[in-house]
């Protein structure tokens, strides 16, 4: 058999790096931790030569032991191959990266060991396994592993006890059985004993209690785990490593330090509503634990992005991203005992738009579809309607505009149906509709346009002139607000209809094919050309003069748009002397647009009124 010794060399060679950095440290086997510590010290307060230089500037430290991995034969040095394959899943497991490949190392890890007569390996690796596929999100797969796990009769069971507790209560608590999740947990306290053991499952039992909604309870079992590590740094400064083996890198105790903190804050975070002294013990918290991680030669980049997170909900009055499993239905057709948040609660429409700045998309998804889940179809509410139209656009930034189409659809159902067709959630659903309609399908556009008549139809029978005909309907090119669109294209074809009914011949671009195109300025510039239309039958047909409003407004826009509309006038002009209509006088110096838009819906009224009787 070919012997370890130069593997042993390459080994701790490439590791030697990673004695700088504890965080790295606590997830290398015990086997390695102290050996490599001993390095360190020994190479405290010396120039570092040009190789220690080289291996603190190696990118990656599991490249030499993937190297050696090629060259192992695993059935004849299986107690290599699960060396190796252990170690680079711890490695690649504290790096935070990778996670696929983490449980590829740690099976393999596993098979290696079963190879050997080392019952505690192998419980070992049973245990590493279990815990890189809870982390992976494959809980079921978890238990299974523990399952076996628990039949292995290892030679010193009581050092693995403590772990193969905790590790249940991890599988229960993804599962979303947190009261069984909690008594794992506490056994786990009581048989933990090494130091990371205590910390890792105080801050289980933390978590568990926030999640149950009492975070109170969370406060008592960090502090603890901050005890516990307290006494750790006093033992450290005494000696360098304890002969008990309960003494920890100065890394690692920071970055354990930092887990505990991090929760901290969470659980403070979580009751700020009860005590007003917890925003700041939260801040306090959340800043320790940045700080600590930021200090970290292999700071994990997640958690730094979580705990900014957390300080930026904090500061905008939202509740702390808590990362609490669905719990199963505790009878049929009842919902776990934590409710999902609605958007009844101001706080949560915050919260999705500072998740929608991150772009976490998929978060927002779910997020909404909890809330929504809470209500059944067909929705009728206002909230339902903010929370589909939220959704709809989400759809849209992904470039799903066949979801974002069905969304919008339902927002305007449920908008009209509580509040009303002229409610602003309808007419966010009208506009979300309006602009994904062309990147559908034809089928999909003929839905939406079935759509959009009915949110026409209600707000005509709400008293809204709107436009009349299905072709400007599916042709509507308006800007400005629904209703002053309406409003204008409505006085448009009321005067078209007005002018065949006295004789005059049809302009082409009637109303079987008008849009209303143009800035608000346009439209009060094309409004005060049919005003001077009006003004002019008074005076040579003896029209009856139509009511107007004593508040005038001029004419607003630029040059070329007034250029534009007086040659419009024009030609209409022309035309009407052809028919042998007589001529309008005036010009723009007396054109003026009236009133509101109250007062021109009741302009176009007196100007119906008037067309019926001619």
């Amino acid at each position: 058999m070919q012997s370890v010794a130069p593997f042993v060399a390459f080994l701790f060679l490439s590791l030697f790096a990673l004695s700088s950095s504890g965080s790295w440290l606590q997830e290398l086997p015990a086997w390695l931790q102290t050996p490599l510590i001993r390095l360190r010290g020994l190479g405290q307060g010396q120039a570092p030569n040009a190789d220690e230089i080289a291996l603190a500037d190696y990118s990656d430290p599991t490249v030499a032991l993937r190297q050696r991995l090629k060259t192992v034969d695993v059935v004849r040095e299986h107690k290599t191959a699960h060396a190796l394959h252990a170690a680079i899943g711890k490695i690649l497991r504290a790096s935070g990266t990778q996670p696929k490949q983490v449980v590829q190392h740690f099976e393999a890890a596993r098979d290696a060991a079963a190879l050997g007569a080392d019952q505690d390996t192998l419980l070992a690796s049973h245990l590493d396994l279990a815990e890189s596929y809870i982390e992976e999100g494959r809980a079921s797969d978890s238990q299974h592993e523990l399952t076996v796990a628990t039949g292995v009769l290892a030679d010193h069971f009581a050092e693995h006890r403590s772990k193969l507790n905790r590790l249940r209560g991890r599988a229960k608590f993804e599962l979303g059985f947190f009261e069984r999740a909690l008594g794992y947990f506490k056994d786990a306290s009581d048989q933990a004993l090494q130091p990371q053991d205590k910390v890792h499952v105080a801050r289980d039992i933390a978590m568990v209690h926030v999640c149950l909604g009492k975070a109170g309870e969370a406060v008592q079992p960090l502090k603890g785990a901050l005890d516990v590590l307290h006494a750790v740094h006093k033992t450290n400064s005494k000696q360098f490593m304890a002969p008990d083996g309960t003494s920890l890198p100065a890394a690692t105790q920071d970055s354990l330090a930092a887990d505990v903190h991090f929760h901290l804050a969470e659980a403070y975070h979580s009751d700020v509503h009860l005590n007003m002294h917890n925003s700041a013990f939260a801040e306090a918290h959340y800043k320790k634990a940045l700080n600590l991680e930021e200090k970290l030669h292999s700071s994990n980049n997640k958690r730094i992005t979580q705990i900014k997170r957390g300080i930026k909900f904090l500061d905008h009055g939202v509740g702390p991203e808590l990362r609490c499993p669905r719990q199963p239905l505790v009878m049929p057709g009842t919902e776990a005992r934590t409710p999902a948040e609605t958007m009844k609660d101001k706080t949560f429409i915050t919260k999705m738009n500072l998740l929608l700045a991150e772009n976490r998309y998929d978060v927002v998804e779910s997020e909404l579809k909890a809330s929504l889940r809470k209500h059944s179809h067909p929705y009728k509410s206002h909230e339902d309607a903010l929370a589909l139209n939220m959704l709809g656009n989400v759809y849209v930034k992904q470039g799903q505009y066949s979801k974002a189409a069905k969304q919008f659809r339902q927002a305007l159902h449920a908008a009209i149906a509580c509040c009303g067709a002229r409610n602003q959630e309808a007419e966010s659903a009208y506009e979300g509709l309006k602009t994904v309609k062309a990147e559908l399908t034809p089928n999909d556009q003929r839905v939406a346009s079935a759509a959009i008549n009915i949110y026409f139809d209600k707000l005509e029978t709400a008293g809204v002139p709107t436009v009349q005909g299905a072709a400007s309907r599916n042709d509507e090119t308006s800007t400005g607000s629904i209703q002053d669109q309406h409003v204008a294209t409505a006085a448009t074809n009321t005067f078209v209809d007005a002018l065949e009914k006295i004789g005059v011949p049809n302009i082409e671009g009637s109303k079987e094919s008008q849009t209303n195109e143009g800035s608000i300025d346009s439209q009060r510039v094309a409004t005060a050309t049919m005003k001077t239309l009006f003004n002019s039958l008074e005076q040579q047909v003896s029209v009856p003069a139509i009511e107007a409003s004593t508040n005038v407004e001029p004419i607003e826009g630029s040059d070329e748009q007034q250029r534009l509309a007086m040659a419009e006038m024009k030609s209409f002009f022309s035309a009407l002397e052809k028919s042998g209509a007589p001529t309008i006088q005036g010009g723009s110096n007396s054109d003026v647009v009236e009133g509101s838009s109250l007062d021109k819906r009741l302009a176009m009224a007196a100007m119906d009124s008037f067309f019926d009787n001619q």
